[in-house]
């Protein structure tokens, strides 16, 4: 190994050529800095100090473009010789920042010891694969600013519910992080949330029937059991008035078809509650006709074991319906509760068939009822008035 002393330029370690054996060029300004260049032709600028006592020659990184300069390399020199001065060890102090959690670490912890245990972990599954890790993954965790997250929530500006629901799942990840030690403070916190207008779409009769021929055109446009099972997790979600989440997580042994019941686990529904469904003949029916390939009515290729979401289905159904594209899945959980309405079904009955536990949250549909009183109370004014 050969060694020379000199003021190092860029140029001259761009003009270095490679030895039988490795070389070692220090810098003339900076002690201790070198240019190291092996026999193959690989350069790196290299750092020889002390610290506490013990001898370091550590790689400060790679020459030239993709690398760093001369400059920066005293620059960095200068740095590392200043912590070892003070008794820290700066190589100690890269190591922890190449090991440093990243934002991909942290979904997939919060995955493992959060998300699974959730009766949504599949959407926030969905939002870290689809959203999170294609825009943050590489971040290290504790280097992700507020500037970070408020970016990426700009970037629902047209779909603010959506955007607000990646915000919240962020805000608790970020919140895991800090219990966890992997960082201080959470960067989600103070950004601010989209306004969302209360929102309640209801299907027409003639809409009904549209998204019905929909559903049908939708199988015979391409059958495959793929299409043939999301047209049955519409039609269940919209004659059950069940969430699509729990739809697409039911499991056979929730069912008993022959006395016309879903039974749904505290785990699987938004209340933590067990929820007892009535279903109806038309529901039965499409259950009975399901083949068990699996403990999941809806087998899906992903971690959960279920299939995960109905998205692409349900976009290429709406185009099928002719102009029903403002309706969501969810919206059917309503449609369900305004036709119970206007068959004259009772609130508290109406909110023990969607899994209600206050009594407030049905009077969302009060309004539906005007129509029925209306016509209730034409009725008595008849009757008491002696008309016919």
């Amino acid at each position: 190994m050969t060694m020379n002393k000199t003021n190092l330029t860029d140029e001259k370690v761009r003009k270095l050529k490679p030895a039988e054996a490795e070389q070692i060029i220090w810098d003339q300004q900076v002690s201790g800095l070198g240019v190291r260049v092996t026999a193959a032709g690989k350069k790196s600028f290299i750092l020889k100090f002390r610290v506490s006592g013990k001898g370091k020659k550590p790689t400060l990184g790679a020459c030239g473009p993709g690398g760093l300069s001369v400059a920066e390399a005293r620059a960095l020199a200068v740095a590392w010789k200043t912590s070892a001065q003070h008794g820290i060890d700066p190589t100690r102090a890269r190591q922890q920042e190449r090991t440093a959690p990243t934002m991909d670490d942290l979904c997939d912890e919060y995955v493992r010891r959060h998300g699974s245990r959730k009766r949504s972990g599949f959407e926030d599954q969905r939002k870290i694969d689809v959203v999170i890790k294609p825009r943050m993954g590489a971040l290290r965790v504790k280097d992700v600013s507020q500037f970070d997250v408020d970016d990426l929530h700009r970037k629902y500006a047209d779909r603010p519910y959506e955007g607000n629901r990646v915000l919240a799942l962020l805000s608790k990840m970020f919140s895991l992080a800090e219990r966890w030690g992997w960082r201080e403070g959470n960067p989600a916190r103070g950004v601010e949330r989209y306004p969302e207008e209360p929102r309640e779409r209801f299907l027409t009769p003639e809409e009904i029937a549209r998204l019905s021929a929909a559903l049908s055109a939708y199988v015979a446009e391409k059958p495959s059991a793929d299409r043939e099972d999301a047209v049955a997790i519409v039609r269940i979600a919209m004659m059950t008035g069940a969430r699509s989440g729990e739809v697409l997580a039911a499991e056979w042994d929730q069912f008993d078809l022959e006395a016309g019941l879903w039974i749904k686990p505290s785990s699987h529904t938004k209340q933590k509650r067990t929820h007892r469904v009535p279903l109806s003949p038309e529901v039965v029916e499409i259950l009975e006709l399901r083949e068990r390939r699996s403990r999941f009515v809806f087998p899906g290729p992903g971690k959960s074991g279920h299939r995960d979401s109905i998205r692409s289905a349900w976009a290429r159904i709406q185009a099928l319906t002719g102009g029903i594209d403002d309706v969501r899945v969810h919206d059917l959980r309503h449609t369900y509760a305004s036709v119970l309405v206007s068959s004259g079904v009772s609130r508290e009955m109406i909110g023990a068939l969607l899994g209600h536990t206050q009594a407030q949250t049905t009077m969302r549909y009060a309004h539906l009822y005007d129509d029925p009183l209306r016509e209730a109370t034409s009725r008595a004014g008849r009757m008491l008035s002696g008309t016919p």
